[in-house]
């Protein structure tokens, strides 16, 4: 027959396998509970750099249009300098 202490440290060693499952669920249930905020957390910050990328975006389609203006200034400045000059060349 078995002493009243070794009942109890059966009965507690049968627990300890169950209390290392629990406390295994329990990290792997706060792991993916971090996971998941972490992953939140990084679709915010890609929302918000798509609408600074869409942002930028616009900006270089502006600067684009500014310089192709700018070169079609500078071009038509060139032709009349040019246009100028051949006159006074023709007055010498």
């Amino acid at each position: 027959m078995q002493s009243p202490d070794s009942k109890s440290t059966a009965g507690v060693s049968a627990i300890d396998p169950l209390d290392a499952l629990e406390k295994r669920i329990v990290e792997a249930v706060e792991q993916l509970r971090q996971a998941r905020e972490m992953q939140r957390q990084a679709e915010r910050e890609a929302e918000q750099l798509r609408g600074q990328l869409a942002g930028k975006e616009r900006e270089l389609a502006q600067l684009r249009a500014s310089a192709g203006s700018a070169a079609e200034r500078q071009g038509e400045v060139r032709r009349r300098v040019e246009s100028l000059l051949e006159s006074v060349e023709r007055l010498n």
